[in-house]
């Protein structure tokens, strides 16, 4: 009911299979959990998983009891910027790829971006029943993925001979 009273295509989405919904009222954890748990044993090495704690004790909790490496990612705009930023940067530089997908889309064209002091940037959604959950994660992957490469960098030389 309240994708029909959004305008927010799910079945659509869950035919192109860009999303698994749940069949309860709400998400339920498990079925989160069990979802990265399939992914795992088809073959994705899922290294980390980024996930703010305030709005999930429960599923942290039963993400680290599955193996899974989970890490606090509040969401707080001056640490997001720097992912928008790296977005921004790959699509002006047309080696942006976000494998076509339609959600991927429709949560776009759904962000305002604010520019702050200091080259800041907040973006928020065009209105209240947007969506902007896809474009929100793939702003946190860069953000960790930045943070991965620059550990990386730090811990080099370190063995070598």
């Amino acid at each position: 009911v309240k994708a029909e009273e959004d305008n927010i295509p799910l079945f659509w989405w869950k035919d192109e299979g860009w999303l698994t919904m749940s069949n309860t009222p709400t998400v339920l954890y498990d079925d989160v959990v069990n979802w990265f748990i399939s992914m795992r044993a088809m073959g994705f090495k899922i290294r980390k998983v980024g996930f703010d704690k305030k709005f999930g004790r429960e599923f942290f909790a039963k993400m680290k009891k599955a193996k899974f490496r989970i890490e606090d990612q509040p969401q707080y705009f001056q640490v997001k910027s720097e992912g928008f930023r790296r977005i921004e940067f790959k699509v002006k530089n047309k080696q942006f790829y976000y494998l076509h997908s339609g959600a991927y889309e429709y949560c776009v064209q759904n962000v305002r971006a604010i520019e702050k002091t200091d080259d800041m940037i907040q973006y928020e959604k065009i209105d209240e029943t947007s969506r902007i959950d896809v474009f929100d994660c793939s702003v946190f992957a860069c953000c960790e993925m930045l943070k991965t490469e620059e550990k990386n960098k730090d811990n080099e030389g370190w063995f070598d001979e």
